[in-house]
């Protein structure tokens, strides 16, 4: 039990501490994009003394977003994802690689598909990629992390996703990048949640589902209990109906008074209730 609370700490620790620091690197990420910055991130926090931020991450359709170290080492990877070392920046002529954990924050990319959309923002500029395949290899497979003619961008993490311990293999996403003239290809829905996380928000169809679905026809209250609580689809969140709600809070609060009868009826002084 002593050796189970103090790895469980160990690692609290070290996702609170990415947690904070991916919190406090974004504001300043995005002050300095604000003010113009340039892209030599200057101004930016570095994680060691000898790295750097390069900017941040996202997959719009599966709700990654995660900062970029200049590097690739332990240290690195608690805090975000990491730039492998030598490879070109965002939007260069080359592959930038970019590495994260699969129990942290590329857990996300179990669920990546081909012409997903990712973007890399630095204070130097905002780079738009699209997802071209993705690929399961060994762990000494190197052919991925080779350099291209074209700018684009691979994201390795470890594989499977479940497995305990050392993964074996190496999960890869190659995607190219977009030229600002492209048209992005259309985003298709997102997949249905197969696994259901307590963390996930469930929010109901948009509005204009809401209004082509046909309403139901109201009943006499006096053949029929109170309606379930209605559902107002504002910013797509299901709440309950004030009303009905004030309606089932007083009735649950209610209690019956001891009436005159109730009175009358107990025992008289002196008396027992057993006499």
């Amino acid at each position: 039990m002593a050796v189970g609370a103090l790895l469980l700490s160990c690692w609290a620790g070290a996702w609170l501490e990415g947690r904070v620091y991916q919190a406090y690197q974004n504001r300043r990420l995005n002050r300095l994009i604000q003010a113009g910055g340039a892209s030599n991130n200057q101004g930016v926090h570095a994680a060691r003394p000898d790295g750097g931020l390069l900017g941040r991450l996202e997959i719009p359709r599966l709700g990654l977003s995660v900062l970029v170290l200049n590097g690739d080492d332990a240290a690195s990877l608690v805090l975000g994802a990491g730039r492998l070392p030598g490879s070109p920046g965002a939007g260069e002529p080359g592959n930038l690689v970019i590495a994260g954990h699969r129990d942290t924050f590329f857990r996300p990319l179990r669920d990546i598909r081909k012409d997903d959309r990712i973007q890399v923002t630095t204070p130097g500029g905002s780079y738009r990629y699209v997802v071209e395949w993705t690929a399961v290899v060994g762990d000494g497979d190197t052919g991925v992390l080779a350099n291209t003619r074209e700018p684009s961008l691979t994201l390795v993490t470890c594989y499977p996703f479940e497995y305990i311990g050392p993964a074996p293999r190496r999960f890869v996403v190659r995607a190219r990048l977009a030229p600002a003239a492209e048209s992005l290809p259309a985003q298709s829905a997102p997949a249905p949640e197969t696994r259901p996380s307590p963390f996930v928000a469930h929010r109901r169809p948009t509005e204009a589902a809401d209004a082509a679905a046909p309403a139901p026809a109201p009943e006499p209250l006096a053949t029929a209990p109170d309606p379930p609580a209605a559902l107002q689809s504002s910013h797509g969140i299901a709440r309950l109906n004030p009303v009905h709600l004030f309606k089932r809070i007083a009735s649950a609060a209610h209690r019956p008074r001891m009436s005159a009868e109730v009175v009358q009826a107990l025992p008289p002084a002196g008396e027992t209730a057993n006499q």
